[in-house]
């Protein structure tokens, strides 16, 4: 910590640090819950959260700390984060909502405590570049782990390798995060601490070779070229010989990179993951493609406004799940576009995309003034590998979502921040409105971890839920269900509703009336869901309002054509309705020919006689 820093006689302030740097970044990156379904996602955003409120209260028992300033960087996050809250009003799922609003609150914490922090010590960044350096170990450590794991090593198998992300791709991304703030350490750093950032950086580039992760890839290399136009462009006015050095360096270290992948048949592997023809005709890119396409859609139906925070997942389906071959026979499901840009613009509409990009620009634009200003190379050497580096997770943003999980959130926006710097066109914050701020935040994190603490909970139940599902207990899967369920969560991580669940126990155990009504509040949470509907059109059958049981099971086919538990009830409500050759049309298209051929057997059979009589 330099001196500015370390010479602050209040207690308070340095503490408020320390538990930014540990309980926000450290805790925020490393909680896990084993009880959670997903077990790394809200516990890691409820203790960074906790730290945060650690830090307010911190600071409001401080005394002579620096003031509160905003800038424009600071003022368009705000911005997009009140847009995000606005729009938990019109969103369809509130809980959803309220977890993606979260989740922005705490990219907002972050970048606001960070930018504070280094207002007061411009070079206090370091302290967090240790941080990722011992980060960047655990990692390596655990992917090394589940290394030895594998049966196989194939693209397939890979997927196992999640480090300390939930998903091999976001790893990719944390991994390639964690390497730029350690290449940033490298260059200030000292003796030992140098070694080990240097250290650091090949290993966790070499891991994020061996994992194969095309979107990981891409943006590594446009980090690269980036960082090389910088360089030339920023160094124009020196001597070329002051060049030769450096170039020599990053040559000879290139070439060996370059021998060792080529006798690993790394080399092979890489050239052929960047190859656009090879990938554009791949199941996944064709997949992604519509998934997309779907989501142009969805975009078209709400411009403007957008379907509301985290509601992507609930109104996509609206515009037909066919040809997402993996939800309408895997029975997998799509939180997220793959495509962080996409997700904005669809869930903020135009106006919080403009937010989205004038926070960006802003923190771009303030990152190449800084390297104008530099009065010589090295000044401006730091600024440029932030630079490179957001320019590539930007990439890595268009093909996967880094902005749903909390540790790719706090290292983007620690970089962020450090990247924007002090900046010089500041609003001063009159101490009254800072600390009645900072009280605000701080009833908004004990809303959110309050309601964090109830997803929790019901996540815990959810898991209980699946079990007596599948053992057939309906007694302890409605107990389960209704336990979970709270204004805070209302989903499972498929984007079922918990009242869906109960009405299944429900409808199992000979309830149809009290199915109806849970399925009616499914259906509510979760418009356009195809399982909501034909369970809902089923008990429609059951209280004999036939005309709307089709109509509800006609609807399931629209959002997934593929779905064969709608077809099948057409099928037998033609049936009973003596219209054979309907039935016989509806059993055709069932997917499962297995489960088809008695029902098709009993319709011809009926056609036939029904021929033979005429």
């Amino acid at each position: 910590m330099s001196k500015t820093y370390s010479k602050s006689s209040n207690q308070w302030y340095r503490f408020a640090f320390w538990v930014f740097l540990l309980g926000v970044i450290g805790a925020g990156s490393l909680a896990y819950w084993p009880n959670a379904l997903d077990r790394t996602l809200v516990p890691r955003l409820w203790m960074a959260l906790l730290g945060g409120g650690l830090v307010v209260i911190s600071l409001l028992l401080a005394r002579d700390t620096p003031r509160w300033t905003l800038g424009w960087p600071e003022g368009l996050l705000l911005g997009y984060f009140l847009w995000q809250l606005q729009s938990c009003f019109w969103a369809t799922a509130f809980a959803e909502a309220l977890l993606e609003v979260q989740r922005t609150g705490l990219a907002l914490l972050v970048f606001l405590f960070a930018r504070y922090f280094l207002k007061a010590d411009s070079e206090i960044w370091q302290q967090w570049g240790r941080l990722a350096i011992g980060l960047s170990w655990v990692g390596v450590a655990i992917a090394l782990y589940q290394f030895a794991q594998l049966e196989a090593y194939d693209k397939q198998a890979l997927y196992q390798i999640k480090g300390l992300s939930g998903h091999r791709n976001l790893f990719g991304a944390l991994l390639l995060l964690l390497s730029g703030h350690a290449l940033l350490q490298w260059r200030v750093e000292r003796g030992r601490w140098k070694h080990l950032a240097s250290v650091t950086v090949i290993l966790n580039l070499l891991l994020l070779l061996s994992l194969q992760i095309r979107s990981a890839w891409v943006g590594l290399l446009v980090s690269g070229v980036v960082f090389g136009g910088l360089y030339f462009w920023s160094a124009k006015r020196l001597l070329w010989r002051r060049l030769l050095r450096p170039l020599l360096i990053l040559g000879g270290v290139f070439g060996i990179a370059l021998l060792i992948a080529s006798a690993t048949g790394l080399l092979d592997t890489f050239w052929q993951q960047l190859d656009i023809s090879r990938y554009s005709q791949s199941e996944t890119a064709i997949e992604r493609f519509r998934l997309w396409d779907k989501t142009w859609c969805t975009i078209g139906k709400h411009p403007w406004l957008g379907v509301g925070a985290g509601n992507w997942q609930i109104h996509f389906p609206d515009c037909g799940v066919h040809g997402l071959y993996s939800i309408e026979l895997n029975q997998v499901t799509f939180q997220r576009p793959h495509n962080d840009w996409l997700w904005v613009l669809a869930e903020g509409g135009g106006l919080g995309l403009g937010l989205y990009l004038a926070f960006w620009g802003s923190v771009l634009y303030a990152g190449v003034r800084r390297i104008m200003k530099a009065s010589n190379l090295e000044e401006s050497w730091l600024q440029m590998v932030r630079l490179s580096l957001l320019t590539g997770l930007g990439v890595i943003a268009l093909f996967s979502f880094p902005k749903e999980r909390p540790e790719l959130l706090i290292w983007t926006y620690l970089l962020l921040a450090s990247t924007a710097g002090a900046g010089n066109r500041q609003w001063s914050m009159p101490t009254s409105i800072a600390k009645t701020g900072l009280i605000a935040l701080l009833l908004g994190i004990i809303f959110s971890l309050f309601s964090l603490q109830s997803r929790l909970r019901g996540e815990y139940h959810t898991n209980a839920a699946y079990a007596w599902r599948n053992l057939g207990q309906w007694d302890r899967l409605l107990a389960s269900a209704r336990q979970a369920e709270s204004p805070f969560y209302t989903h499972d991580p498929t984007t079922i509703p918990m009242a869906w669940y109960e009405g299944t126990a429900r409808f199992a155990q000979g309830d149809v009336e009290g199915a109806e009504q849970a399925f009616r509040r499914a259906s509510a949470l979760s418009p356009f869901n195809q399982h909501v509907w034909n369970d809902l059109a089923s008990c429609q059958e059951k209280l004999g309002r036939r005309e709307q049981a089709k109509t509800y099971y006609l609807e399931a086919l629209r959002i997934s054509p593929l779905f064969d538990d709608p077809r099948l009830n057409m099928a037998i409500i033609s049936y009973k309705e003596q219209d054979l050759e309907k039935a016989l049309h509806y059993i055709g298209g069932l997917q499962d020919s297995i489960r088809a051929a008695p029902y098709r057997k009993i319709i011809e059979e009926a056609l036939l006689q029904k021929q033979q009589k005429e």
